[in-house]
């Protein structure tokens, strides 16, 4: 049975997600495990992606860690998670981080996703993971 979460929750490792509202009612959160590396994270985020009905939103909520491994890994959740936004006509992705280091890393991300989401439906955008983006 699909998944029919409309907002999905990646929290990777270390991200601290401690949002200053409640997570919205249904959301599908995908934790990182305490031994999983960012490539199995990826891997179990891209499976799941693929047997949802639908994804709307999307927040990824970053750890600290800003090495290729780690960008390589949430380029594979957002190629997954755009896709499935793509086929179903547009949706949002969010992507979180506290630590200054990560920010930046999280918002040269958004840059190039934005890029190839160009003229479509897709809205990304990058920022302090205490922020919640509308679930509605």
């Amino acid at each position: 049975m699909p998944n029919d979460a409309l907002t999905w929750i990646i929290s990777e490792r270390g991200s601290e997600l401690e949002p200053c509202r409640p997570v919205p009612s249904g959301a599908r959160v995908i934790a990182q495990g305490p031994s999983e590396t960012p490539a199995s994270l990826a891997a179990r985020v891209r499976l799941e992606v693929a047997g949802a009905a639908r994804v709307e939103t999307l927040v990824v909520a970053a750890g600290d860690r800003t090495d290729s491994e780690v960008l390589s890994s949430r380029l594979i959740m957002l190629r997954a998670a755009t896709s499935k936004m793509l086929g179903a006509g547009g949706g949002r992705v969010h992507l979180r981080a506290r630590a200054r280091h990560a920010r930046h890393a999280m918002a040269a991300l958004a840059e190039v996703v934005s890029e190839q989401v160009r003229h479509t439906s897709v809205v990304v955008s990058a920022g302090g993971d205490t922020e919640w983006p509308d679930a509605a």
